[in-house]
């Protein structure tokens, strides 16, 4: 056994124990070796041990300068320093679980089916769960600046393998972006849904949401809190599977005041209209109002009690870009159909 015991030194230079070497062809030897060769469940000591126990002491237990080529750091736990799976750390500082050369920052890899993943705990006594962080800034660690409108923040993406590998772009991601340039009060966002169509390998956005909240589907810029926007076929289907008479439904609600504070609807309140807005000869939008439409409004002030309701359905004619009510059915169910005063 070796003991070597510095208590009570003072040690501003140089070193207690020293093992240095400048050969030039250090090729496989070894030159610091402890080993336990002893095969018994009952040895449960520790081969290595650096401790700082002093409370207020800044020391640093274990440090590794590294400015070659190699690891700095492994860990070998199947068939000896030949693993073909260890846990590295190698000269660039990435971390490498079960591979000898992460790609990544961090590279996780597994051969095993029940055991691959990573897992994030959190014992607290609080509403709040674990977190999966990516921060991002322009400029350098020393000295960083401020993102510009549509940087990348982070990205959520899926590779599969194909024949050869797993090629260098995401086949389904998940972007999450600067929707303006940030400063330290405004750091707007949106997030960008992608996917891989069949027969290819090039993802495109399928969804977004903008920094006001509003959902496009095939659009990237949302027209109103939902547009569902296709070159084929822009449908949205609503399906129930239940043992009753009732079917599926699509309601629209609508209350006065703040969602804080609602209060009822006033007599000739609309409370949703379904309209078909097409596009025209010129121009970049479809234009602000519906071709065609059906009004729901309330017919008297609404409380929990009374709640009348009568519809409109309104057309424009031919050569004009207004429409006007062309039928009414009132609250006691009376059809009116006419030529009523255009909106």
């Amino acid at each position: 056994a070796l003991a070597l015991n510095a208590s009570g030194t003072t040690l501003t230079s140089g070193k207690i124990l020293d093992i240095t070497s400048a050969a030039t062809g250090f090729n496989t030897g070894t030159m610091l070796n402890v080993a336990l060769s002893g095969n018994n469940a009952a040895n449960t000591g520790t081969l290595m041990k650096s401790t700082v126990s002093g409370a207020s002491s800044a020391a640093v237990p274990l440090m590794v300068t590294n400015l070659g080529t190699g690891n700095s750091f492994r860990v070998n736990d199947e068939t000896g320093d030949s693993d073909a799976t260890p846990f590295v750390v190698d000269a660039s500082g990435k971390v490498g679980t079960h591979t000898a050369a992460p790609t990544w920052t961090l590279t996780v890899v597994t051969d095993n089916q029940s055991s691959g993943g990573i897992v994030s705990e959190e014992y607290t006594a609080s509403a709040s769960g674990t977190d999966f962080i990516g921060q991002r800034a322009r400029g350098t660690l020393a000295l960083p600046t401020g993102l510009l409108a549509d940087d990348q923040i982070v990205a959520f993406g899926a590779k599969g393998y194909g024949l050869t590998g797993f090629g260098t772009s995401s086949a389904a991601q998940v972007n999450m972006m600067a929707a303006e340039n940030f400063t330290d009060t405004a750091k707007g966002a949106y997030m960008v849904f992608s996917t891989t169509p069949l027969g290819s390998i090039t993802n495109a956005e399928r969804m977004r949401i903008d920094a006001d909240g509003d959902v496009g589907i095939g659009t990237a810029t949302p027209y109103g809190m939902l547009e569902v926007s296709s070159n084929v076929l822009a449908t949205i289907t609503s399906t129930k599977y239940i043992s009753s008479a009732s079917g599926t439904d699509i309601n629209g609600r609508h209350a006065r005041g703040t969602a804080a504070a609602p209060s009822g609807l006033l007599a000739d309140d609309q409370i949703v209209g379904f309209g078909g807005i097409g596009y025209g000869t010129t121009g970049a939008t479809f234009g602000g109002t519906s071709s065609a439409q059906i009004n729901f409004v309330a017919a008297e002030n609404f409380t929990d009690t009374a709640k009348g309701t009568y519809m409109t359905f309104k057309t424009a004619p031919l050569g004009s870009i207004t429409k006007g009510e062309r039928m009414r059915i009132d609250p006691a169910g009376s059809v009116a159909i006419g030529d009523f005063t255009a909106d």
